[in-house]
């Protein structure tokens, strides 16, 4: 009797099984399909962005575009430099360097 309802229910469940795929879940053909196929070669010719200005620093663009940035914080008069009073202490400062990949074209440029 047992086996017999086991049988029953599987039987049940199979014929109400409708092939639809659970929501939220896709199909890995349907992911491809959406995706632009990338060169290999494409993937080697691709920099690292330094760390650090350590790193930054042993690279001629790198050097020219923190002297880019360095002219344009001057120009807007964006600080002053000063004396620091007695018992303060300065804040501190982290260079970022990041590559600007122009939108509609290949171009790119060193922030």
């Amino acid at each position: 009797e047992e086996e017999e309802a086991i049988t029953s229910s599987i039987e049940n469940s199979e014929k109400g099984f409708d092939h639809i795929p659970v929501r939220g879940f896709k199909k890995l053909t349907d992911i491809y399909q959406n995706t632009q196929e990338v060169e290999t070669n494409t993937l080697l010719l691709t920099e690292e962005e330094p760390r650090n200005y350590k790193e930054a620093a042993t690279y001629e663009k790198w050097i020219e575009a923190m002297e880019i940035e360095l002219d344009s914080i001057n120009k807007n008069n964006t600080w002053t430099l000063t004396t620091l009073p007695p018992d303060q202490k300065a804040i501190g400062l982290k260079w970022v360097f990041k590559t600007k990949r122009e939108e509609r074209s290949s171009n790119t440029r060193q922030d």
